[in-house]
């Protein structure tokens, strides 16, 4: 009798680091996603340079709103840029942009939650298939089919350890948000660096109760403008 056809879920790769100026280390499954950030810090730079170039425009500005004859218009139109441009410098501002930062990584962290949170109801929901198939193959004495029972078992629990090594890639991320956090007065969120080798219920439980934690932590904060 053939065999009945299994295709292995395969594990997760260990993740990729880099490590950029200053030595922050950051891993990632997704190399892009490593790069971006990369590219971040050079956005104050150009922000601070709009800036400026805004206020010199004003400065050019000035003798025509003095006239004659007195035409403020073009000098109020400049100021209202520089007014928007110095906002976005404000926001560099630890005192600023620190609770922004946080919340943004807390919005990023419950959605990475969430979706772990689905994949594994949906694990759930495939164990329980996978019993009723073996109940009924045992009934049978169907030994083809307890094969395939035995290879979706093995898929699930390959799975279950992708999901928890991917949330535990995600410890340094909680350590730096926790780092922020702390000199804004957030809470401390819990660690994830444990979730691997969970099991699925155990992982369920953790990431429900951390999403909840996340999110209370994220409705003290404050939404960007």
């Amino acid at each position: 009798m053939p065999s009945s056809p299994c295709i292995q879920v395969p594990p997760l790769p260990p993740p990729q680091r880099v490590t950029f100026p200053g030595g922050v280390l950051v891993e990632q499954h997704d190399l892009l996603k490593v790069i971006q950030p990369a590219l971040a810090p050079i956005l104050p730079l150009l922000q601070i340079v709009d800036a400026v170039l805004a206020t010199f425009r004003c400065l050019q500005a000035v003798p025509a709103a003095l006239g004659p004859p007195p035409d403020p218009s073009v000098l109020t139109t400049r100021l209202s840029e520089l007014a928007k441009k110095a906002d976005k410098l404000l926001r560099l501002m630890p005192q600023l942009s620190v609770p922004l930062t946080v919340a943004g990584v807390l919005d990023l962290l419950v959605a990475e939650l969430g979706n772990a949170e689905r994949q594994l109801q949906g694990l759930v929901r495939q164990t329980q298939r996978a019993a009723e198939a073996a109940e009924h193959a045992r009934g049978l004495g169907d030994e083809g089919l307890l094969r395939v029972v035995a290879c979706v078992r093995g898929n699930v629990a390959q799975e279950v350890e992708n999901i928890g090594v991917g949330l535990s890639a995600l410890s340094q991320l909680v350590a730096l948000l926790n780092l922020l956090g702390g000199l804004v007065g957030a809470p401390r969120v819990p660690d994830l660096s444990h979730a691997a080798g969970l099991s699925l219920s155990d992982m369920l439980g953790v990431v429900a109760s951390v999403r909840d934690v996340l999110s209370g932590v994220r409705a003290t904060l404050p939404r960007d403008r």
